[in-house]
């Protein structure tokens, strides 16, 4: 009893001095320490397969951003989709000429599929930072001068705040918003103390010349997943991250529709843990 009482003490007194570092750290986040009178060109990359049920709604957002259009420019790679997601894209870019598409037809023999797709839009866009997001979030206007102001001098990458869009009356989608939100403040206070932990790609900015400098994702083109985590870890670590704390940069994202979906996205992203050791 008293050696269950004193590994229960241990384990109580862990689990506060983690919180309190969350906590302390959260304070420790800085805002934003720029003005631009000038904006830079920003490219946004997306990478999407079948994706059709939620283009149009992130297609929408990205037209209705509160940045120069002639600053922007957009590219969505359709990786090798099989519904009506191209003709989407094309429909946009014919409306839109920041809006460009870029058509994966074939696996890369070198690269895993997402990030050959990254890759691939990355090097068909212009623009000094380069944002991303995934296809089935949505954006807020303020979006990208948000993460832009944090992409100040001793700072390589931005990663920004995403939560889940439970709009059903659920248990399940609402243990996910906690769940997520939890997750997300944790690396919050991470980034707060300096260390650059992780990141989503559903919510990243980084200067182009240091996604060059560190040879792109060549160094992990192997790794199915881990993509936003290797970006995060090897800029952060050599050219400063930061989190975004500004509302204007909040993305969401839609829930795991069933538990399945749920724990194999947890055990995609405990999978990225391997690579932390790594870099």
């Amino acid at each position: 009893m008293n050696l269950l009482f004193f590994a229960l003490t241990i384990s109580l007194g862990v689990y506060i001095l983690f919180v309190l570092f969350f906590l302390t750290g959260l304070r420790r986040i800085k805002t934003s320490e720029n003005n631009f009178t000038d904006w830079p060109t920003v490219a946004i990359v997306i990478a999407a397969r079948n994706e059709e049920e939620n283009l149009t709604h992130i297609l929408e957002d990205l037209t209705h951003l509160d940045y120069p259009n002639e600053l922007l420019d957009i590219v969505i790679a359709d990786d090798r989709s099989t519904d009506n997601s191209w003709s989407m894209i094309q429909h946009y870019s014919e409306q839109y000429e920041y809006i460009h598409g870029v058509q994966i037809n074939e696996k890369s023999s070198i690269m895993t599929p997402k990030k050959h797709a990254l890759t691939t839009a990355i090097e068909k866009s212009k623009g000094e930072y380069i944002l991303t997001t995934d296809a089935d979030c949505r954006i807020p206007r303020g979006w990208v001068k948000s993460m832009v102001n944090y992409l100040h001098g001793d700072v390589g990458i931005v990663v920004g705040s995403s939560s889940i869009d439970a709009q059903k009356n659920s248990s399940f989608y609402h243990y996910q918003l906690v769940d997520f939100l939890a997750l997300v403040a944790a690396n919050a206070g991470v980034i707060g103390w300096g260390f650059c932990w992780t990141g989503s790609g559903q919510n990243l900015a980084y200067k182009r010349k240091l996604f060059e400098k560190i040879d792109g994702f060549n160094p992990v083109r192997e790794r199915i997943s881990g993509d936003d985590v290797y970006l995060v870890q090897t800029i952060g670590k050599k050219y400063g991250c930061a989190f975004n704390q500004d509302s204007d940069s909040f993305v969401k994202t839609r829930p795991s529709l069933s538990i399945r979906q749920f724990i194999s996205q947890r055990i995609r992203w405990s999978s990225n843990s391997r690579l932390a050791s790594k870099i």
